[in-house]
């Protein structure tokens, strides 16, 4: 039965409110139009055999508040004269925002156009263009309509953010609304007082004439002997001068940098941070952290001409082009194992480059460019590329020997020095001590048994949290209250967050009751095999055999005709766990295409065979470098699972959702909206309690996503000097793009006794299928410290 119900009535006037049709007459007082609903009814023979529930449906839109229905009279060859509903209007927009519940925020958005139209009436037709944004901002608005008078008062002030003096605005206030100022600004404004040659939020201070953070150059100094800071033993008043003994990690403006007059013999560059963290000495030498594509800071230093230059980037169209850019500014510049001998010799590393150059690049030497044409091409593969990172460390050290022994004898005539001969690591295969729960036998992060420890680097929680605004909203849940069952304003304000219809979010308690509950249900869906990362959280597995499916570890060339004979439950976690990698690849026969409208397998299996395609999104907002290997269109034809607990540091808030593929959602109709509806009806009860839901709200906050932004950054800087420590251990580390890796040590640890001596405890990665190796989240220079003590205690015994 498919009549017009109440329900549907409203989810249409809902849809008027979700493309804020409903707001945009108030901002010009312009007259509400009547609207008619659509209205589907029972047929002719539906009057006669459900006479009954005909009648039913009659009083249940009858009784709908705020509607006029007009009926049809009309004479049925067995009921004689009847008459029903042929039409539903609404008649005005109190009705409309009565029927939906929006009473409340209509008057708000009135009084926001007031307030506009008496302060700064040019931007009403911003209001008109983004009615539901401005709801977003209400608390904000009237220091917003402060910030736009200020600047047209003051046009391209040309101070800094922080010297705005208004009340209630401040520095991180301006960075946390710059895009929704810029759209401001853009509208009240004259083009005089914008420079339209900058672009984008990173270029905000520039476009409106705000002084921006200096151009900054980062390097490290690869020699002792190199005077650039010194320490001084003081006597009397007078110091001595001598080499900092210590790493001289420094951070020079790019005035004071193209100003430098000191002996150095050789610059090196390179575009990773670990790489830049981890470089071995080399006499006369430095090292400076790259920029990309952007040279701006180096170009004017004089003193760059006339010393070797040495660019060591990714073997990939990108990592070339840069190169290439560079010799515009430096043409003496040479690369760095950036050649085809060494693409060739790390197969295992090979990666996807996501969107290649195309264009000729003429600063390449003939061996630079056949290589660029062969990767642009495609002759060596699809897109292929090899990152710096993924390079090893002993081809490294070669080079770097090659380099120095092609360098002639000072003219003093002192010997050449040349780089150490250091062998490659070598690791004990013994396995060690692991700490496994004794109840399930099953090996996890995080508390335990001997509580919490002091220094957890088993946990890939946000070392940065808790989240301070999302820590708020958790406190001040109401948890006397049930959430509401359907949680419908949840969905809401999640699909606004990601951009997809409410319908397409499914609430979750958390990741594995998910994962659990997903699993059951492509069982009914007539799944029969569960595809697994070679390395994976234990929850996939643990899921499916639960409900007796085969387990096929990534083996994509292997099992695609098996796979294809049935229908299959595919996962893929992004960065991955543990490796905190790229997804090892989605079988080609898998890949989801962002033109289709459902998940083509480019075969010719039957819909009933299509696979599930499950993207395990728990760390991508903990991401620290590196791209995700599917595009936003692409992630749309595909299951994403998010739980932003651990982004936020508040592991313990147990929650969880969905995103459904387009294919399942109401829109898209047909068969997989209907299997849809039974995923729907599998799950319990309040699945997510009031502190699961009040994370997940304050999840979509701008203050929360603008903290999440600036822990990122300082991640990033724990993360490599974690890494440099470890590896100064002798510790082999793997590559990752999140805030935790996998590293293996020079030998075995007994993990129990370091978490009972020193209340450190490590993620045995045995369970992964990695044994030998421990997962370590990035955690603060305190337990690095920490931890560096323990480990040169335990490889000394």
């Amino acid at each position: 039965m498919s009549w017009t119900t109440a329900k549907d009535l409203r989810a249409q006037v809902q849809k008027l409110w979700d493309k804020g049709d409903l707001l945009r007459p108030l901002v010009h007082g312009e007259p509400f139009e009547p609207r008619r609903l659509r209205l589907s009814g029972p047929s002719s023979q539906e009057l006669t055999e459900r006479f009954e529930a005909v009648r039913d449906w009659i009083s249940a839109l009858r009784a709908t508040p705020k509607v006029r229905i007009e009926l049809r009279e009309f004479r049925h060859r067995v009921l004689g004269l009847c008459a029903v509903p042929d039409a539903v209007w609404l008649d005005s927009l109190d009705d409309a925002l009565v029927l939906i519940g929006k009473t409340r925020e209509a008057a708000r958005f009135a009084t926001l156009v007031a307030n506009t139209q008496a302060q700064n009436a040019a931007l009403l037709p911003w209001l008109k263009k983004r009615p539901l944004l401005a709801l977003e901002v209400t608390d904000a608005w009237a220091r917003l309509l402060a910030v736009v008078t200020w600047l047209q008062a003051h046009p391209r002030p040309g101070v800094y953010l922080r010297q705005v003096d208004l009340p209630g605005v401040d520095s991180k206030f301006l960075e946390t609304y710059r895009a929704v100022l810029a759209e401001l600004l853009d509208l009240a404004l004259p083009p005089s007082a914008i420079d339209a040659t900058a672009n984008g939020l990173s270029q905000f201070c520039r476009r409106y004439g705000f002084k921006d953070k200096p151009l900054r150059v980062r390097l490290r100094v690869l020699d002792p002997a190199l005077r650039l800071l010194h320490v001084g033993t003081s006597s009397g008043s007078a110091a001595i001068d001598r080499p900092n003994p210590l790493d001289q990690d420094i951070t020079l403006t790019q005035a004071d940098f193209e100003r430098l007059d000191w002996p150095v013999q050789r610059v090196f560059m390179t575009e990773n941070e670990v790489n830049f963290l981890a470089f071995p000495p080399v006499p006369g030498s430095v090292v400076i952290f790259g920029a990309g594509y952007g040279f701006d800071a180096l170009a004017q230093a004089t003193w760059l001409q006339r010393c070797p230059l040495h660019y060591w980037g990714d073997i990939d169209t990108h990592g070339l082009a840069i190169l290439d850019q560079l010799r515009a500014h430096f043409p003496h510049a040479q690369s760095l194992l950036m050649d085809r001998t060494t693409l060739l010799a790390h197969p295992d590393q090979w990666g996807s480059e996501p969107q290649p150059v195309l264009r000729d690049l003429t600063r390449l030497n003939a061996g630079e460019a056949a290589l660029y044409n062969d990767l642009r091409d495609n002759r060596l593969g699809k897109h292929l590329r090899l990152e710096q990172e993924r390079i090893s460390f002993l081809a490294l050290q070669q080079a770097l020997r090659a380099i120095a022994c092609q360098v002639s004898a000072p003219a003093d005539g002192a010997p050449q020095t040349t780089l150490p001969d250091t062998p490659p690591d070598t690791l004990p295969s013994a396995p060690w001590q692991a700490l496994v729960c004794p109840e399930t036998g099953w090996t996890h992060g995080g508390t335990d048994a001997l509580g919490a420890a002091r220094f957890d680097f088993s946990t890939n929680s946000n070392a940065c949290g808790p989240c301070p605004p999302a820590l708020a909203a958790v406190q001040a849940a109401d948890a006397t209250l049930y959430p509401d069952p359907a949680y419908t304003a949840l969905r809401e304000r999640l699909g606004t967050f990601h951009e997809v219809s409410p319908g397409r979010i499914v609430l979750a308690g958390s990741a594995s009751e998910a994962i659990f509950r997903l699993t059951a249900w492509a069982h009914q869906q007539g799944v029969r095999a569960v595809h697994l990362p070679q390395h994976h959280y234990g929850d996939y597995a643990r899921a499916a055999q639960a409900w007796a499916l085969q387990r096929v570890v990534d083996q994509p060339s292997a099992v695609a005709g098996s796979l294809l004979a049935q229908r299959t439950l595919v996962w893929a976690c992004e960065p991955s766990s543990p490796l905190g990698q790229a997804h090892t690849g989605w079988p080609s026969w898998l890949t989801p295409h962002a033109s289709d409208k459902a998940v083509s397998t480019r075969t010719n299996a039957s819909a009933a065979r299509q696979p599930l395609l499950v993207l395990d999104r728990a760390y991508a907002p903990l991401r620290l470098s590196g791209v995700s290997s599917l595009s936003s269109d692409q992630r749309q034809h595909v299951w994403q699972l998010f739980t932003p607990n651990k982004a936020l540091g508040l592991a313990g808030v147990r929650a969880a959702y969905l995103i459904a593929p387009y294919a399942y959602s109401e829109r898209a109709g047909g068969k997989f909206y209907a299997d849809f509806q039974q995923l729907e009806r599998l799950a319990p009860s309040w699945p997510v309690g009031a502190h699961g839901v009040a994370l997940l709200q304050a999840w979509t906050q701008a203050d929360t996503q603008a903290w999440l932004t600036g822990s990122l950054h300082t991640l990033r800087h724990w993360k490599a000097r974690q890494i440099a420590q470890l590896q100064t251990l002798g510790w082999i580390v793997q590559p990752s793009d999140a805030n935790y890796f996998c590293a293996r040590p020079p030998q075995p640890i007994d993990l129990a006794a370091l978490r009972q001596t020193h209340g450190i405890k490590l993620r045995d990665a045995t369970s992964f299928g990695l044994p030998g190796w421990v997962r370590l989240g990035v955690l603060g220079p305190d337990a690095q410290v920490a931890l560096a003590a323990a480990l040169q205690g335990a490889h000394s015994t």
